[in-house]
């Protein structure tokens, strides 16, 4: 937090220097999208054999949970609400992870990535149940690759997905145009 607001984006040339401050500066909203993170990848980032690719998963998760907070508004769904929903759409990936670094300890190969993306809204939708999280988390964790789906949250994040996977990509340009068409 102290980190946070003492940087070029909220600083003001005045240091913070107690957590109380920071918060202050921050705002609630900010405060909370930081402790959430901070949560996540305390959970997430646990196994050592794993750690590359929950980093990388972690890196896309945040960026899925701001671009969805941005479209919100245009799916007439809670910007608060989506944040979350982007930052675990993919908790299902952390436990395919864990499991695999227990199954495969001589290595991963394609075949293990394959699986982990084949399972992971299995896993993060059964993860949310067993977690007892709010129900628009465990319908966005199980469904956000289900083509174009109705429901406007899971919609919203699964639109926040795909476009955090061609910035991460380099594809924006070229998958723009198919999004658009995709999901209207």
């Amino acid at each position: 937090l102290l980190g946070t607001a003492n940087s070029v984006l909220y600083s003001r040339g005045a240091t913070v220097g107690a957590v109380q401050g920071a918060i202050v500066r921050l705002g609630a909203q900010a405060t909370r999208d930081i402790l959430f993170q901070a949560s996540y990848a305390t959970a997430l980032l646990g196994d050592a054999e794993a750690r590359g690719f929950l980093e990388e998963r972690f890196v896309h998760s945040g960026l899925a949970a701001r671009v969805a907070r941005m479209l919100a508004p245009r799916f007439d769904v809670s910007g608060d609400t989506a944040y979350v929903c982007g930052l675990l759409h993919d908790v299902g990936e952390a436990r395919c992870a864990r499991v695999a670094v227990r199954a495969f300890k001589e290595g991963w190969d394609d075949s293990v990535l394959a699986a982990i993306e084949r399972l992971h809204c299995q896993a993060g939708g059964d993860l949310a149940v067993r977690w007892r999280l709010p129900a628009e988390i465990e319908r966005v964790a199980r469904h956000h690759h289900d083509g174009a789906p109705e429901d406007p949250l899971v919609r919203v994040v699964a639109v926040a997905d795909q476009l955090a996977e061609l910035h991460a990509g380099g594809g924006l340009d070229e998958g723009l145009p198919v999004l658009a068409e995709r999901f209207g």
